[in-house]
């Protein structure tokens, strides 16, 4: 039951009538809100309960019936029992009446008719000695005899437990009805229940499917919250519900369509004209456009109009005098039960009705769809100025506008200029839209067309078509056209080979093969030989991006500056049809760890690129901003970001940046789970799927982010053989250099949580000589994490803390706040363990803040336990009669000294305990310098000689 509150409300009525009480409740809603079911309800209800019900409904027809709802009645058992025991007079009144073998109307219609409402009270009151329930539906069509009655009804109720209930439609209740209803309202003898639209929680309830549901915003909105037009909506559009059996190919499904049309079954010839008239011309017609698309005359349309609108099929809108249907569903099955060759001329009118009033090309545009005869330069160039017009606001329809223009294109031959350019501005509109494999294809035939040129134009067409390409994955296809066409450029300095590397330069950031540094230096020096302001932005932030990934960091630096500056004195306008210049630099910034620039550039770029409404590099520029934001500690802003990606490149089919999207989602979502949940792993693994090894150049990147969850996740096996495998060896050569730093910290990490020293030393050591090497400040930040996690795991606190704390300052410097939080976290027990515990406290509370501030929650987690153990570890105190030779231990140090004395490892002693690994090894550290040993391995021999009452000497 969707509608609770209002079947609540209803039910409530059983209640105080079962008290002996008598009431009337009408329920209000418009056509296909739900009475019927709810009316379906409460007799089933009534019926449990052991009340009695009578049941009547009202047609079309009705209203010119005297009694109609009630002379089904009749043959009910209880009233005809009641009829029985009346005086016989009585009795034969009322059937009179309610057959119509006696009038309702004549000189003594007001003493029957209080003869008959009295007769009827009596006979209400006979059926309801253990309660009566009567319903009736669609009151609003009741004849006058009826309403009659219910006012009498009203303002005299029958002192019984009787709850009448009328359900009805708010616009075509008669003023009469509307006053009776009001009446009993203000006196509290009437209850008024409406049903009001469906909330969006509701509707997905209704269809069966979840509130994030795809499409149901949509259908939610196009319904008008209205069940019954919601319900065949989302058949229509194939959208699988439990309420929902039938399917069909757009079409309103037939079950759903005979309920809608039994309101449009009595409709007369004029009628039904001005209706098919009124579904043709869309959103509103006036009189005159009404009669001129119906081709009947203004009285007879004013006549059907008024009829129609008594009706609520039109409805006039509010300030003006325009009609339109009362809903956009009623509309559409009017027009489809139209006659097809009826509907073709009646389109070709409305749009001569349209351009005459010089409405907007879009609203011209649909009639010409509908109407299209064949090529016609007229339709043309509307189609094609409907199409400017919303380009940038909604491209998918700008690009069917150039589809219908292309078959009202006079087509002489296939390589005709005119078709060729039409077919390459539906290209540019279909991509723009996020339909990239409708517009290669067409950008194919395009290119086929312009097989027997080199010039400029065709360059245009090889570098979109190339980008295209390279958005669906297709890297190879992307990389042969453009080196083709470089090659084949009859003027190998022209301005469009700065193009051509450029988009090269996309292929190389998305996947694909990059160019080579001295390609993208000969792109700037064309771009500056030509004195093009915006092509010298973009090769200069291409020439910064081949720097810093062939591991030149000092100059890729330099370069991103230059190119910054150049963006810079650009405007938006200048920028609006190359905003992947911004996407290029802002990555390039990012891999240099320069993240609010990164920021600011990968901003402008999102901005720009949503304005001109080009989709296409929207997923790129949001990987971006999901990066930078991720390490800027903006966790929320980096999983929005991402998701937006990954469903932008869902729509266009594009696995590869889907998978892109996923990856930098699960190393955000790495920080902000709690311990335990696995979100990260399955977004990478999902990743993984979309970008297996080998495919494109983000595959290493998919296979280090399930490296870093595993981490995270307890797993440091498979987060060593993820990175080995990703970095090609020990050395990580498959790896650039800004993101070894970070790897080796991972693999030393990884190292000493199985315990393996040995490894973990030379890790560090490697991670310190590559950030020496880029001299990138935030890669030192974790060639410094890697040699503290070393000298922890030798017990050498103090240098350990030091180290800690200078990478948590490198990583502040650069803004990089969740990795500060990090560090600081990870440095506290060592810090603890040198015995500066205001330093301790000092570092988790800053922890505490740039985790929650960044949103954190595994920071956060690990803030809090540590507080907690680290504070119990302070009040621990030695134990009242210890062992000889461990009488300097706490109780806890001595319980771990002895398990440590089994071989087990810091993990196995933390799941032991419920203790986290970090504080196992502040208690170690400081058991091995009271005890004055220098490993587990003394430990173990000490924990032995103990136990048998020996000490060893010195």
């Amino acid at each position: 039951m969707i509608r609770r509150a209002e079947s609540e409300r209803l039910l409530a009525q059983l209640d105080v009538v079962a008290k002996g009480n008598s009431r009337t409740v009408a329920l209000v809603g418009e056509s296909g809100s739900g009475k019927t079911r709810l009316l379906s309800h409460l007799r089933a209800e009534a019926v449990r309960r052991g009340f009695a019900t009578l049941s009547g409904r009202c047609t079309e027809l009705d209203q010119y019936v005297p009694f109609s709802p009630l002379t089904p009645m009749l043959d009910n058992p209880s009233v005809v029992a009641a009829l029985d025991r009346l005086a016989p007079a009585r009795a034969d009144l009322l059937r009179g009446m309610l057959t119509g073998s006696r009038p309702a109307h004549g000189a003594v219609r007001h003493e029957e008719q209080f003869r008959l409402h009295e007769t009827v009270r009596a006979v209400v009151r006979d059926c309801a000695a253990d309660g009566l329930v009567v319903v009736v539906d669609d009151f609003h069509w009741a004849d006058t005899g009826s309403i009659d009655l219910l006012d009498y009804l009203v303002r005299w109720p029958v002192a019984a437990p009787v709850l009448i209930v009328l359900s009805q439609r708010p616009r075509q209740v008669s003023s009469r009805m509307r006053g009776t209803l009001a009446h009993g309202i203000e006196t509290g003898t009437v209850e008024e229940i409406t049903l009001g639209a469906l909330s969006l929680h509701q509707s997905a309830e209704l269809l069966g499917v979840p509130a994030d549901a795809p499409m149901l915003r949509d259908l939610h909105l196009r319904s008008l919250g209205n069940p019954l037009f919601l319900l065949a909506l989302a058949n229509a559009m194939h959208i699988d519900t439990p309420d929902v059996a039938a399917r069909s190919d757009g079409e309103i499904p037939e079950r759903f369509a005979a309920l809608l049309m039994r309101e449009l079954a009595t409709l007369n010839a004029s009628q039904a004209k001005v209706a098919a008239a009124a579904a043709v011309f869309g959103d509103g017609a006036d009189i005159e456009a009404l009669s001129t698309v119906s081709e009947l005359s203004a009285p007879e349309v004013c006549a059907a109009v008024d009829e129609l609108t008594q009706r609520d099929l039109l409805r006039t809108r509010p300030g003006s005098s325009v009609f339109s249907f009362r809903h956009p569903v009623l509309s559409r099955l009017v027009y489809t039960n139209s006659s097809p060759g009826w509907r073709f001329m009646a389109h070709r009118r409305v749009f001569e009705i349209l351009f005459r009033r010089n409405a907007p090309a879009a609203e011209q545009a649909v009639h010409i769809e509908h109407s299209l005869a064949g090529p016609s330069e007229h339709d043309l160039r509307i189609l094609t100025r409907a199409a400017e017009d919303s380009i940038s606001s909604a491209p998918a329809t700008a690009a069917h506008w150039l589809r219908v223009a292309l078959k009202a294109l006079p087509a002489n031959t296939a390589d005709d200029p005119e078709r060729v350019a039409l077919m390459l501005r539906t290209a540019r509109a279909l991509a723009a839209a996020g339909q990239l494999r409708e517009s290669r294809d067409l950008l194919r035939g395009v290119l086929r067309s312009l097989s027997g040129r080199r010039d400029g134009a065709r360059a245009g067409v090889v570098s979109f078509c190339a980008l295209v390409e390279c958005l669906l994955g297709e890297y190879a296809e992307a990389t042969g056209l453009l080196t083709a066409e470089l090659a084949a450029l009859p003027d190998p300095a022209a301005l469009e080979a700065v193009d051509l590397t450029f988009v090269l330069g996309m292929v190389g950031l998305l996947g694909g093969p990059m160019p080579s540094r001295e390609q993208a230096q000969q792109a700037l020096r064309l771009a500056e030989a030509h004195e093009h302001r915006v092509a010298t932005a973009g090769a200069l932030a291409l020439l910064g991006l081949c720097e810093a990934l062939t591991e030149d960091l000092t100059k890729a630096g330099k370069t991103l500056t230059m190119a910054a500056v150049a963006i810079a004195e650009l405007t938006d306008a200048e920028l609006t049809g190359n905003p992947e210049y911004l996407a290029v630099l802002g990555w390039a910034e990012g891999m240099l760890g320069r993240y609010p620039a990164a920021e600011r550039h990968l901003t402008r770029g999102l901005s720009i690129a949503r304005k001109a409404g080009l989709s296409h590099v929207l997923p790129t520029i949001l990987s971006g901003l999901s990066n930078t934001f991720r390490n800027l500690g903006q966790l929320g802003d980096a999983r929005r970001a991402a998701n937006e990606a990954a469903e932008l490149a869902n729509r266009m089919n594009a696995g590869h940046l889907r998978g892109l999207a996923r990856l930098l989602e699960s190393l955000s979502v790495s920080w902000t789970v709690r311990h335990g949940d696995r979100q990260a792993i399955e977004l990478a693994t999902s990743a993984m799927a979309d970008l297996p090894p080998g495919s494109c150049g983000w595959s290493v990147n998919a296979m280090l982010s399930l490296a870093f969850a595993s981490l995270l996740d307890g797993d440091p096996h498979r987060c060593s053989t993820l990175i080995l495998g990703a970095g090609g060896g020990a050395d990580l050569p498959g790896l650039s250099m800004a993101i070894r730093p970070m790897c080796f910290e991972m693999l030393t990490a990884a190292a000493l949580d199985r315990d393996d020293l040995t490894s973990a030393v030379v890790f560090a050591e490697k991670a310190h000589a590559v950030a020496a090497a880029t001299r990138l400040p935030f890669e030192l930040g974790y060639a410094y994490l890697a040699r503290a996690h070393v000298l922890w795991a030798k017990r050498d606190a103090v240098e350990a803390a030091a180290l800690y704390q200078r990478a948590a300052g490198v990583f502040s410097r650069a803004g990089m706040a969740v990795v500060q939080a990090s560090a600081l976290t990870v440095g506290a027990p060592s810090t603890a363990a040198a015995g500066d515990h205001d330093k301790v406290e000092a570092m988790l509370s800053l922890a505490r803040r740039l985790a929650a501030r960044s949103g954190a929650m595994r920071i956060q987690e690990d803030v809090a336990r540590l507080t907690h153990e680290l504070i119990d570890m302070r009040i621990d105190q030695p134990p009242a009669d210890p062992s000889p030779a461990l009488s300097v231990l706490t109780d806890r140090e001595r319980e771990i000294a002895r398990i440590a004395g089994t071989g087990k490892s810091s993990r196995e002693i933390a799941e032991e305990l419920s203790l986290s690994p970090r504080t196992v090894d502040v208690h170690l550290s400081r058991i091995y310098r009271k005890l004055a040993v220098r490993g587990r391995a003394e430990l173990a021999r000490l924990i032995a000689q103990d136990e048998r009452g020996t000490r060893p000497p010195g």
